[in-house]
């Protein structure tokens, strides 16, 4: 998770690293990660970006396409409603900080929140691209 505030200022760099058996899984997973880090924290009126057009579809209609799912997706529309959050899709070309963040993570096994300094240089760089 990459969070900005309206003036662009990184206000969080967090990343968990984690199983799962599809893309839709991992998103969802990744936006619930979000959510709760976004909900510890007291944040409101928060707007999620994603690049999985299915989670962005399966919060909005509280659906889920994958039965075993289900209970997380209800759960992230929940507080996605009670704290007035909104999930977006982007393309992919602008979520590029996200996912060299999630990347870096994985490959290092790195999870909770960092600074800028803790991450690799093509991490940060990517930070400033995005924006």
């Amino acid at each position: 998770m990459v969070a900005y505030n309206d003036t662009t200022q990184i206000l969080q760099l967090s990343a968990q690293c984690f199983k799962a058996n599809s893309s839709f899984e991992a998103e969802l997973l990744a936006l619930n990660f979000g959510v709760e880090i976004c909900r510890s924290l007291n944040w409101h009126n928060v707007v999620f970006f994603t690049d999985c057009l299915e989670v962005v579809k399966s919060i909005l209609d509280s659906t889920c396409p994958v039965w075993s799912l289900l209970y997380l997706c209800l759960f992230v529309c929940n507080v996605v409603s009670s704290f007035n959050y909104s999930v977006v899709w982007i393309p992919r070309t602008l979520n590029g900080s996200t996912h060299t963040l999630a990347s870096w993570a994985f490959q290092y096994k790195r999870s909770g929140s960092f600074v800028s300094w803790e991450v690799a240089p093509v991490v940060t760089t990517n930070l400033f691209v995005d924006r």
